[in-house]
């Protein structure tokens, strides 16, 4: 395998994982339902389970 070709092929992996686990970074799931929602929510967009403070 030539070392451009795997160089492509590792950061389409990288790319993939990054996108796939850093957008928990700017979420917070609720313990609920599981649903979600933006970093500074009172409370979940679907039941309404009230997160607590930080």
């Amino acid at each position: 395998m030539s070392s451009g070709l795997y160089l492509a092929l590792m950061v389409g992996v990288i790319g993939i994982l990054t996108a796939f686990f850093v957008r928990a970074l700017f979420w917070k799931r609720c313990t609920t339902c599981g649903v979600r929602n933006s970093l500074d929510a009172r409370e979940c967009k679907k039941c309404n389970n009230t997160f607590p403070e930080d």
